[in-house]
């Protein structure tokens, strides 16, 4: 049952992502809402946390949650759980990857007028889907993880969010596709990793 679910989460995600490059990106109107969005987020840069906020979210929690996703990944090696590291590696690396080749290779931006900023794609964020696939990875390896784990990695994904907008890295669509890429990543990882149904293997 939860591999249905984790399944159709995913396709849920994975449209979601589409969704809003199709309407953050391609139509004027998404534009439009995109560029105000990303110039109310600019109210957060106000004093030192604003000018952290860039820098905490494109270089430290990249080079943090590496370092933690590491000791996990070291500490299911021991557990014996050599299968589901190299999965979570494989999210890391294949999900970040795929967000850049999207925003390089595959997708553009149509130009509608200086006031939308941007001539070129920024459609999806490779630094957020690093540190989310990251956290997605810590969270997989920790399982069953404690409610304290977890609101800290929404903590972390939300300050990786806001630093690459604040930072005028990226556009709030730009941010919201990278999470919705790597969700959908991280629960078809889930999936393959969840124990068989109940019913399955009985002799008939």
């Amino acid at each position: 049952m939860r591999a249905r679910r984790d399944l159709w989460g995913a396709v849920l995600c994975a449209i979601g992502a589409v969704g809003s490059y199709a309407a953050g990106v391609l139509t004027e109107p998404g534009q439009w809402v995109d560029v105000h969005l990303f110039g109310w987020a600019q109210r957060l840069h106000v004093g030192l946390v604003g000018d952290a906020l860039p820098s905490l979210a494109r270089r430290v929690l990249p080079a943090v949650m590496a370092i933690v996703a590491l000791g996990c990944g070291f500490r299911s090696l021991v557990q014996g759980r050599k299968r589901l590291v190299v999965q979570c590696l494989g999210l890391v690396v294949g999900s970040t990857s795929l967000c850049w080749l999207l925003r390089e290779h595959v997708l553009g931006r149509p130009y509608y007028g200086d006031q939308y900023s941007y001539l070129h794609n920024t459609f999806p964020s490779t630094h957020v889907a690093l540190v989310v696939s990251l956290c997605a990875t810590v969270w997989l390896l920790a399982r069953p993880a404690s409610r304290s784990l977890s609101r800290a990695l929404v903590l972390v994904v939300v300050l990786a969010l806001l630093g690459n907008v604040v930072g005028h890295a990226h556009r709030p669509s730009d941010v919201l596709g990278s999470l919705l890429v790597v969700a959908a990543c991280a629960l078809l990882v889930r999936r393959r990793d969840s124990p068989p149904s109940s019913g399955s293997g009985r002799l008939t």
